[in-house]
């Protein structure tokens, strides 16, 4: 029977937009050559949020909070940073990262104001 012989395989797919790929796994018997030919869809959706930074400082003095960004493709990506806030700015605004390296971004807080609030910051790869 054909589930007797079944086998799990397992990789890897990497995504750094949204969006649907077509991927077609070709599985050879290198005995025989016989071959079975399975094409699977993938579904790429926006990550949910990795976490939390709390900054806190005085007014018109800076926090700083590095982020290492790790690039796993065989070519370079570039991102864009936005934020929410005014009080929030990227060191790079945008910058890439090389092939199957890492890069560091600093998120800078600057509070013009006093008080206390939350906003969100997202980066995209064009």
């Amino acid at each position: 029977s054909r589930a007797a012989h079944a086998e799990e395989y397992k990789f890897n797919a990497y995504a750094y937009r949204e969006g649907r790929a077509l991927a077609r796994l070709v599985f050879t018997n290198p005995k025989t050559e016989e071959y079975l030919t399975v094409e699977v869809e993938f579904k790429f959706v926006a990550p949910e949020s990795v976490g939390k930074i709390a900054f806190s400082t005085t007014c018109r003095q800076v926090a700083t909070h590095p982020v290492a960004i790790f690039n796993p493709l065989p070519s370079p990506v570039t991102f864009k940073c936005e934020t929410s806030s005014q009080d929030i700015r990227f060191s790079p605004q945008n910058f890439v990262v090389p092939a199957q390296s890492e890069a560091t971004l600093d998120i800078v807080f600057q509070p013009i104001l006093v008080g206390s609030g939350s906003a969100s910051v997202r980066l995209k790869s064009t």
